[in-house]
């Protein structure tokens, strides 16, 4: 079957819609779209549960959970779960915001970050926005919030080298520390990852591969 123009029947009565920002955000599966587009539908004050999820569709519940991550990595739900005086769990308030979450700016070239004029192409021949990408997938592997890494990702390009923060990156991955830096809050984990770019950015300007033996070398106590 050819490609073709896109025919639609469609039939009266009330209809649920999405702003077409989330439509077009490519960073949502159509599973997510879709959850968000059933809780637009439902009155406030609706009891949302995952119960009511799973019976309203052929996802299981972990297909569920991971959708309404996505929705809460890129902004549109946020889900508190509030403690009475006795500090146990009352009640979960869903907050949902069609608001174009600032996230998504990050997404996008970061020529003007802290107001600073940087080049959308860089000198090692990759473009801002492909050197944050990289970054950001190292940094999944953290319990940092997508917003976050974003950010991060940004102010670390802004402050030190691409070559020095992939180094100390993919120095932590070597040593599989992911898993250590979790235990940490959300300070501490970034304070632990500056500290090593710090480490790398000290070495001077050079290729990733020579840093990386550098901070072997430093962590066998070879320096």
């Amino acid at each position: 079957m050819k490609d073709g123009n896109t025919r639609i029947i469609r039939t009266p009565g009330p209809y649920s819609t999405l702003p077409n920002h989330v439509i077009k955000n490519p960073n949502l599966s159509w599973k997510a779209k879709g959850i968000l587009l059933y809780i637009t539908n439902r009155p406030d004050g609706w009891n949302l549960n995952y119960t009511d999820f799973i019976n309203r569709s052929t996802d299981g519940k972990s297909s569920v959970q991971s959708g309404l991550k996505e929705l809460q990595e890129e902004g549109y739900l946020e889900i508190h779960r509030n403690r009475g005086r006795n500090g146990k769990y009352t009640h979960t308030e869903w907050v949902i915001s069609l608001n174009k979450p600032e996230v998504e700016n990050l997404h996008e070239d970061n020529r003007h970050y802290n107001n600073k004029e940087v080049s959308n192409r860089e000198p090692n021949g990759s473009s801002k926005k492909e050197q944050q990408k990289k970054i950001v997938e190292y940094l999944k592997n953290t319990n940092l919030d997508r917003k976050t890494c974003w950010a991060m990702a940004g102010k670390w390009l802004n402050d030190y080298s691409y070559e020095s923060t992939m180094a100390a990156l993919k120095e932590i991955n070597s040593k599989d520390k992911w898993s250590m830096l979790n235990e940490r809050d959300k300070g501490g984990i970034i304070g632990y990852i500056v500290e090593v770019i710090k480490n790398a950015e000290s070495d001077g300007q050079q290729s990733e591969e020579e840093l990386m033996i550098e901070n072997k070398r430093r962590a066998l106590g070879l320096d």
